[in-house]
C-alpha cells in the first residue's frame, strides 16, 4: 500500500517514490489495482476517502460522461444503500473467510495444545523413571556404605590380631596383603637368621 502525504499547500507527496504526485496519477494507480493511504502531514489524520473523492471529481470533469454523473447522483440519493447492496456479497464472503480462519486457528491451537500436553506427559514420565532409577542407584550406594565400614572394621581387627600374634602366618591371595604381613613378622620368625 502506497502512503501519500497531503501538505497544507494541497500538494500530494508519494513517500514510496519520494516525489510529488498528482490526483490523476493516484487515479491511474488505483485503476491499475493499487492501494493508497493518504494522510494529512500536519495532523496525521487519514484523508484517503476525501482524496479519492477528489480523484473521482477530476475524472468526472475530464470525461463529462452523463452516465457517471447519474451513477454518482444515485449513490448520493441512496445514502450509501446502493453500495451496501452491491458490497453485501463481498462482506458476507469476508465474514465467512474470517470465521474459517478463526476455526482453523482454533483447530491448530487445539492440535498444538494436544501435542504439547502429550509431550509434557512424556517428559514427566521420563523424569519419573529417571528419578526412580536414581533412587534405586542411590539406595544401592547407601547399602555399600555399611559394608565398607564393616570391611574397615574387619581390617582393623585383623591388623590387631596380627600385632598380638606375631607368629601367625597370614595366607592370602592378595600379594599386597602378604607383603604387609611379612613386614610385620620379624625376620627370625620367618625362618631367616638375623645378622
Amino acid at each position: 500500500m502506497k502512503t501519500i502525504r497531503r501538505y497544507p499547500n494541497r500538494k500530494l507527496y508519494d513517500t514510496e517514490a519520494s516525489r510529488y504526485i498528482t490526483l490523476e496519477e493516484i487515479g491511474a494507480f488505483l485503476k491499475a489495482g493499487g492501494e493508497v493511504r493518504v494522510v494529512d502531514s500536519k495532523t496525521g489524520e487519514d484523508i484517503t476517502g476525501v482524496t479519492i473523492a477528489q480523484v473521482l471529481v477530476g475524472e468526472e470533469k475530464r470525461t463529462r460522461s452523463p452516465f457517471q454523473g447519474y451513477r454518482l447522483a444515485t449513490l448520493l440519493q441512496s445514502s450509501g444503500e446502493y453500495l451496501k447492496e452491491k458490497l453485501a456479497p463481498v462482506a458476507t464472503i469476508r465474514e465467512e473467510a474470517e470465521r474459517t480462519v478463526q476455526r482453523l486457528i482454533q483447530s491448530e491451537t487445539e492440535e498444538v495444545r494436544e501435542f504439547l500436553t502429550g509431550t509434557s506427559r512424556a517428559i514427566e514420565d521420563f523424569q519419573r523413571r529417571a528419578d526412580d532409577r536414581f533412587q534405586t542407584m542411590l539406595a544401592a550406594i547407601r547399602s555399600f556404605a555399611p559394608l565398607r565400614r564393616d570391611v574397615e572394621d574387619l581390617q582393623r581387627r585383623v591388623a590387631e590380631l596380627e600385632r598380638r600374634c606375631p607368629g601367625a602366618a597370614v595366607e592370602s591371595e592378595d600379594p599386597a596383603r602378604e607383603s604387609l604381613a611379612a613386614r610385620r613378622t620379624p625376620a627370625r620368625r620367618r625362618g631367616r637368621k638375623t645378622p
